[in-house]
């Protein structure tokens, strides 16, 4: 047994001036009415209700959404400034840490020269006193050694002298 099901769509016009659209279900016993919507005619009063309601509604959702978006956009203003003033301030403290980085660099090359300078100046100074010292052992080596020498003829003049006196 095989049941064939088929589906209508009905617009019904009444002499009142309502009409009825009808999705209806036709099988071999009987029609159903699926979904019915009634259409009511219209008077010329009825209509500008209507629109005017429509009209009234539409008119304050678009000032809602005007109003929201001014919001919006004073926001996005404020924001905007806010990032601004961020960035600039950011801009600045980068600044300042490249100066200050600058300066401690400076200084502790500074540093590092006076060091160097003072190397230098202590170097020089132990070279001239470790000079001079030696300037004056090499000299009371000398003085010694001239009087040691002066010793040796005198005490060899006089064993020559006592050799020969012998």
């Amino acid at each position: 047994m095989i049941f064939f099901i088929s589906f209508s769509c009905v617009f019904d016009i009444k002499n009142n001036g309502d009409a009825f659209l009808n999705i209806v279900e036709n099988n071999q016993f009987k029609s159903l009415i699926h979904l019915a919507l009634k259409f009511r005619a219209s008077t010329d009063e009825i209509l500008k209700a209507f629109l005017s309601s429509k009209l009234s509604k539409e008119k304050q959702e678009n000032e809602d959404l005007r109003i929201r978006n001014q919001k919006l956009e004073e926001g996005l203003t404020m924001k905007n400034s806010e990032l601004v003033k961020y960035d600039n301030e950011l801009k600045k403290f980068l600044y300042e840490k490249e100066k200050i980085i600058e300066q401690i660099s400076l200084d502790e090359q500074k540093k590092l020269n006076d060091l160097q300078q003072s190397y230098l100046e202590r170097e020089g100074k132990f070279l001239k006193e470790s000079e001079f010292e030696k300037k004056s052992l090499v000299e009371k080596y000398e003085r010694t050694l001239n009087e040691l020498q002066k010793k040796n003829e005198n005490f060899s003049f006089v064993n020559n002298e006592l050799s020969e006196a012998k």
